[in-house]
């Protein structure tokens, strides 16, 4: 709060010079409780500013954990930053995949147990990776 201070006193000030109250003397002490309030609201917008910046790098690290789709817009441009609002969604996908993915190589280890047939575990693993 004190970092803001000085910058509040001047606003604070600053509301005697309007026209509505430009005819009255000036409280000093009222001034400073005013400016007080400004500072914390300073401080609390400064604070807020800090976190946004923090949780938007940790979506932009997200974004490039997930690649290239982070970066391409609804109609297909190709920009230079991740666009935040994908990356929920290409996680999420992600996920998705993965746990898919996990699910085959179980199976897979089932079929290598059951000494299936080569051909028999080609087949199933290609029908295991048709798109669902």
């Amino acid at each position: 709060m004190i970092e803001f201070m000085e910058e509040a006193r001047q606003l604070a000030a600053q509301c005697w010079t309007d026209r509505k109250t430009e005819h009255k003397e000036m409280d000093p002490d009222l001034a400073e409780a005013v400016a007080k309030r400004i500072a914390n609201l300073m401080a609390s917008a400064a604070q807020f500013h800090r976190n946004a910046d923090y949780y938007r790098g940790l979506v932009q690290e997200c974004g490039e954990a997930v690649g290239k789709e982070a970066y391409i817009q609804d109609d297909g441009g190709i920009v230079d930053e991740v666009l935040c609002a994908k990356v929920p969604e290409l996680v999420v996908r992600q996920a998705t995949e993965n746990a898919r993915l996990k699910d085959l190589i179980g199976e897979l280890k089932h079929m290598a147990s059951a000494h299936m047939g080569r051909g028999e575990m080609v087949e199933a693993i290609d029908h295991a990776l048709e798109p669902e």
